[in-house]
């Protein structure tokens, strides 16, 4: 993981690009993203500025979709990840409550029971 950020406007731009294509392929299906990024660059040598919180601020717009008729360009629920590979096991930081991987999976099977009725989780 280096370089990140410098590159997190097109990893942006493609996890926007995939939700657009499935949602358009699959319109009523719940879609979740885990997104991952080091607090400080992990190749050793290399110094970077990784800007989490702007990073924060473009993955809250792309989470959200409430229901399979809403915009095809946002995920129903998206966890980022804020890591600390610093410290020994790595730490995760905290993140805004919709973007946490803590109640990730819950809002994921809560979203899918809302929409299937009939073939609930």
């Amino acid at each position: 993981m280096s370089s990140v950020a410098k590159n997190l406007e097109n990893y942006y731009e493609g996890i926007i690009g995939e939700c657009i294509s499935l949602h358009d392929r699959f319109p009523m299906a719940v879609l979740g993203y885990v997104y991952l990024l080091p607090k400080n660059p992990i190749k050793s040598g290399l110094k970077e500025d990784i800007d989490l919180d702007r990073a924060e601020s473009l993955f809250k717009k792309i989470t959200g979709r409430d229901d399979w008729h809403s915009p095809n360009d946002r995920y129903e629920h998206f966890a980022f990840l804020k890591v600390d590979f610093s410290t020994n096991p790595p730490t995760i930081m905290a993140t805004s409550p919709e973007l946490s991987i803590e109640t990730f999976f819950d809002r994921l099977v809560s979203t899918y029971n809302s929409r299937n009725v009939f073939n609930q989780l």
